[in-house]
């Protein structure tokens, strides 16, 4: 899904667009693309074990994550709030059913 990457915007408490990116749902694995490419993949993200959240609201999904820090101490996890624009409402919820296992996805 081609989708519009959100951040806050510093002057209010909204979100303004960011860049253009590709997610792609595959064998549990959430692949969030380069800005801008359909084949450079940035992060991957084990849905099973690495996702705390999705949030579908409207057109956005808000996805909390956690991963290893690169580079870090042994063991060492950072969290990672992204929030996601997607063309229509219909699709970001979707897309949010079929990477939720039951119980962690918020409506």
């Amino acid at each position: 899904a081609e989708v519009t990457r959100m951040v806050p915007s510093s002057r209010s408490s909204s979100l303004k667009a960011h860049d253009k990116r590709n997610l792609m749902l595959s064998g549990g694995t959430l692949y969030i693309f380069e800005s801008g490419s359909s084949s450079t993949i940035k992060h991957e993200i084990n849905v099973a074990t690495d996702v705390d959240e999705v949030v579908a609201e409207l057109s956005l999904m808000t996805l909390k994550t956690r991963r290893k820090v690169a580079g870090g101490k042994a063991g060492a996890i950072e969290n990672k709030e992204y929030v996601f624009e997607f063309p229509t409402a219909e699709l970001a919820t979707r897309f949010c059913h079929q990477m939720t296992p039951v119980g962690r996805l918020r409506e």
